[in-house]
């Protein structure tokens, strides 16, 4: 079962490699973790040849997941960037925690709690989908631009 917040039909199974457009990588459960991961993606975006505006996106959203996997998941996690079907690519961030994540309000002066509104303001379509292990946080954002090599 993959829970969906927004209108958009989610996709029917948990997330696996598909499409051309594909790349994973593992990262060490600490919030320095975070910039790395965004500057892997970058080079395997670019590499991919997804361009424009998209990059953006998707570079924020990969923030907010894995920010979230250190702050609330358990042990390492990865983050997959692959193109579930055309026009749209998708970041996934697996982590061993099986608790869901949740929209909460922040309070104004609260440090965190906005992550996966950003996401859900950013993205297409976003949810997750519960492993036996663990589970996958996912979003999808437009990707018009991507040219594939």
């Amino acid at each position: 079962m993959i829970s969906a917040t927004t209108e958009s039909p989610p996709p029917t199974e948990a997330p696996r490699p598909c499409g051309p457009l594909y790349a994973a990588c593992g990262f060490p459960p600490e919030l320095a973790s975070v910039p790395h991961c965004r500057v892997w993606l970058a080079k395997r975006l670019s590499e991919l040849r997804v361009v424009g505006e998209p990059v953006d996106v998707l570079l924020l959203i990969a923030d907010e997941l894995a920010a979230n996997a250190v702050r609330h998941g358990c042990g390492e996690f990865e983050i997959l960037c692959y193109q579930p079907y055309g026009g749209c690519v998708r970041i996934a961030v697996r982590d061993w925690e099986p608790r869901q994540p949740k929209l909460r309000e922040a309070t104004e002066d609260a440090e965190t709690g906005r992550g996966l509104h950003l996401v859900a303001a950013l993205s297409e379509w976003w949810g997750f989908q519960p492993l036996p292990t663990g589970k996958v946080v996912m979003a999808d954002a437009r990707a018009t631009d991507v040219r594939v090599a």
